[in-house]
């Protein structure tokens, strides 16, 4: 991995949509020094390191679970982050560094900071969720052989949600899907009570519906140890087949799933 692009500089050559790594990474580096990529962050430093100041309100309705980039004329910072201080801590956190993401995309030179681009589209929003995972919680840091126990507590270390970790995970390219599953109803029958996907780290191509039932495997038959494995049959949404499944508890009382194809599996 090429590890020389400087996030001071960024800007002047926007958009590179294959720097998010690297800026992660030089930001890592100037916040907390060289050989600390096992260290957590918090992202209320790179953002002060970054000239940005985070503003927290009480948000409800239709505030709720949002945070944007303000850019500022006159101000000790050229950019100010407002975010929903009801959000969970982990939302917070991975909301400021995905806001930081999007000061990439502003020209610093102007008063106040213009953009780059006219607008923001999915390309610019992937870039920044893959900047905020990897300035939170560096790949390097999700072994190959990851199972759901280790998940959990690398979301517990690194202050980030286990669906952050699930989609970094995923970056592995071993698994067909990492699910959290929840015991609730549907949409439609809040009283049918089942084990069912709450959200879902896919690849690009798998469809998996929220709410679908999960009804028989590893997920079902958890052990003492909490932990549970093994190849079974599954039918939820385009994962239909024999599948090697590795399940085990999640702190909120739910359960994550993750998915590997066979051939990955027995090699």
């Amino acid at each position: 991995m090429n590890r020389s692009v400087d996030w001071r500089a960024y800007w002047a050559t926007a958009p590179d949509w294959n720097a998010h790594d690297q800026l992660a990474l030089s930001v890592r580096e100037h916040v907390l020094g060289p050989g600390t990529i096992d260290r957590t962050i918090d992202p209320a430093d790179a953002a002060r390191a970054m000239s940005c100041s985070v503003r927290r309100h009480k948000g409800s309705g239709a505030l709720m679970h949002t945070a944007s980039l303000i850019p500022r004329v006159d101000s000790e910072y050229p950019f100010e982050i407002v975010l929903n201080a009801l959000d969970p801590l982990p939302r917070q956190r991975f909301s400021i560094a995905h806001e930081l993401g999007h000061t990439f995309f502003y020209d610093r030179s102007l008063e106040p900071p213009a953009r780059l681009l006219r607008i923001g589209g999915k390309a610019e929003e992937r870039f920044c969720d893959e900047f905020a995972g990897e300035l939170l919680l560096p790949n390097e840091n999700i072994p190959e052989d990851a199972g759901p126990t280790l998940l959990v507590r690398l979301a517990e270390r690194f202050l980030v949600s286990v669906q952050v970790v699930a989609w970094r995970a995923m970056r592995r390219q071993k698994w067909l899907a990492i699910l959290g599953l929840s015991w609730k109803g549907s949409r439609r029958k809040p009283d049918d009570i089942a084990l069912r996907v709450d959200w879902l780290a896919t690849p690009p191509g798998t469809w998996v519906p929220v709410d679908a039932k999960y009804r028989s495997g590893p997920a079902l038959e958890l052990g003492e140890s909490g932990f549970g494995a093994g190849i079974s049959d599954l039918a939820l949404g385009s994962l239909r087949g024999e599948f090697m499944q590795q399940a085990g508890p999640l702190p909120d009382g739910g359960v994550l799933l993750m998915i590997e194809p066979l051939e990955t599996a027995k090699g």
